[in-house]
């Protein structure tokens, strides 16, 4: 219904002496909604059943330097506040699948384009660096784990809509942490 009176509006009943703005006499017909409905050939009347008076209201344009925005500080709201844990742990779960994508990504890159296959670079990494590789395993480990475990999780909630208060949030979210955290650990130190 609006896009038919806006039609009519723009395309009918906007006289020829008036000078047009942006497209073709949008902002005019706006203007002067009065002597529009006013008239004796009133089509806005006709097209528009639910009011007998015409809007008032005015578009004027202004430039950017025009318009003053207010100087008001603004809240420090990462800083003061803090996150209850199942936002952390759904921050770190899109995190962990950013990470993921990432490393999927950078082994798919590194078959594709270098001189040599991936296991190839990870014995390179496990002879020059002996010491990193127990970090260098939990650091790929844990997300994985993470990312699986609360991605179960959430699947377990949208099949079975239990489980889902905050006091059973925060207790899966401390057994998700405790699990994960631990299963990396003994996954690191396997050869």
């Amino acid at each position: 219904m609006f896009g038919r009176s806006l039609y009519v509006l723009t395309t009918r009943s906007v006289t020829k002496s008036a000078i047009p703005m942006g497209r073709q006499g949008t902002f005019l017909a706006l203007n002067n909604l009065n002597t529009i409905s006013n008239s004796s050939n009133n089509k806005l009347a006709m097209v528009n059943n639910y009011s007998t008076q015409a809007p008032k209201f005015t578009m004027t344009e202004k430039k950017i330097e025009e318009v003053v925005t207010p100087k008001r500080a603004t809240s420090p709201h990462l800083t003061i506040y803090k996150f209850p844990m199942p936002a952390v742990m759904s921050i770190f779960h899109r995190a962990t699948g950013i990470a993921l994508g990432l490393g999927v990504a950078a082994v798919c890159g590194i078959s594709l384009f270098a001189p040599h296959d991936p296991t190839y670079y990870i014995e390179l990494f496990k002879t020059q660096y002996p010491f990193l590789v127990i970090p260098a395993k939990f650091i790929v480990s844990y997300p994985i784990l993470y990312h699986f475990s609360t991605g179960v999780r959430h699947l377990v909630w949208d099949e079975t809509c239990k489980g889902i208060t905050t006091k059973q949030v925060e207790k899966t979210g401390m057994m998700i942490l405790a699990i994960t955290g631990a299963v990396a650990v003994v996954l690191s130190f396997m050869n």
